[in-house]
């Protein structure tokens, strides 16, 4: 049963799997919750220490609860969203429309948009959690709310981002002993020359037989890149993902035209408008899912369905998300998205600390995903109140 189908249902329709009546929304908090990275991630908008983790919780008058959760790096330096903001937006524009809602309904309001305009991350948090909990209370994986379910493993990519050359060498044959066999080289924080040079000597420490993807993060301009895309195909480069600025549709596109290696979309793939211009000048042949990004996990699946009618390759990113987030990406790949790059959901295993008692599970250079109710983990309340900087309660006396 899609979001779309359970808000057609109408606020106070019977809807199978419920009885007469939907449970309500009775109450709904959100935390900034930084934690601190095992080592620094350098990219080319900057070095992240911390990621700063916004937890939604959505409970209903059965006492079930749904988590949902979004992850920004530093301030708002990927997107225009940063933690405080993606917070306020949802403290005071999209929790309080929520309470005394059937939850079957509720997920108008996140698809919708409603009123609110762009803050994506802040209503993709909304809608993880407002989905786990349909999903709970239905006793289904989430991946199953839009029908089809397919749980797999999914090969996991390894980012180098370290601030050296020789640490990123070393944390690569460690992974590689753990058995990874794919790795994506962050890059645009560096010289040109310097850069390929890494990007070489990774290659040459790794062997010809590890897959390697580079991930300059808007960080190079067009001569840049063409003068880096030679040297790239050389060393078997598995894709380049957004090598030039978000809103450079153009340029990605000459790129595409001038080199066999793919162009992946992140910052340039947002909304489904985003997707289909993309597919319409060939500017990309890999799609970079985050479901964060794209809002909804119903707008991902809309995104998904550009790629695959375009014969476009998918790739399931990450902003570094806990287990609560990551759970969340799984369950939308389970949901039937191919990924035939697989994913890079490593966040649980580089973040100090997790949010979840029995977090995601990894195995040889792969993801597992769980398979319980909702999310299908076990969130750890007390942590995420332990490490929390900031909580917001709404519920219906907080409104009064």
């Amino acid at each position: 049963m899609t979001c779309s189908d359970l808000t057609e249902a109408g606020p106070d329709a019977p809807v199978a799997g419920f009885g007469v009546m939907s449970p309500k929304i009775v109450g709904l908090d959100v935390w900034h919750v930084p934690v601190k990275l095992r080592r620094g991630h350098v990219m080319s908008f900057g070095t992240a220490v911390v990621a700063d983790l916004v937890v939604v919780r959505a409970t209903s008058d059965d006492g079930t609860s749904g988590w949902g959760e979004v992850t920004l790096l530093g301030g708002p330096h990927w997107s225009e969203e940063s933690a405080e903001s993606v917070v306020a937006t949802l403290a005071k524009y999209l929790l309080p429309r929520l309470v005394g809602r059937p939850i079957h309904s509720a997920c108008g309001l996140v698809d919708a948009h409603a009123d609110i305009r762009g803050n994506r991350f802040a209503k993709a948090a909304l809608d993880i959690a407002l989905a786990d909990l349909r999903a709970r209370t239905l006793g289904i994986p989430l991946g199953a709310l839009w029908g089809g379910h397919h749980p797999g493993t999914v090969p996991l990519s390894w980012s180098l981002a370290g601030r050296t050359v020789e640490q990123d060498i070393v944390e690569a044959a460690e992974r590689r002993e753990a058995g990874f066999g794919i790795f994506k080289i962050k890059a645009g924080a560096l010289p040109l020359h310097a850069e390929l040079a890494r990007v070489t000597a990774i290659r040459e420490a790794l062997g010809p037989h590890v897959s390697l993807r580079i991930d300059a993060n808007q960080g190079w301009s067009r001569a840049q890149a063409g003068r880096a895309l030679p040297v790239l195909e050389q060393l078997d480069i598995a894709f380049v993902e957004q090598p030039l600025a978000a809103d450079d549709i153009a340029g990605m596109a000459a790129l595409q035209t001038a080199t066999r290696i793919p162009i992946a979309a992140d910052e340039s793939l947002q909304t489904l408008a985003d997707a289909t211009a993309l597919a319409g000048s060939d500017a990309a042949r890999v799609f970079v899912y985050k479901v964060a990004k794209h809002g909804s996990l119903e707008q991902a699946r809309h995104v998904a369905a550009v790629a695959e009618t375009s014969g476009i390759e998918g790739y399931l990113g990450c902003m570094i998300e806990s287990s609560i987030g990551t759970a969340a990406y799984l369950a939308f790949a389970g949901s039937g998205i191919p990924l035939s790059y697989g994913c890079e959901l490593f966040g649980p295993q580089l973040l100090v600390d997790d949010l979840a008692h029995d977090g995601i599970a990894y195995e040889r250079g792969a993801v597992l995903p769980p398979l319980g109710p909702g999310l299908g983990i076990d969130v750890d309340e007390d942590k995420v109140r332990a490490l929390a900087h900031t909580h917001h309660h709404v519920d219906k006396k907080a409104l009064e």
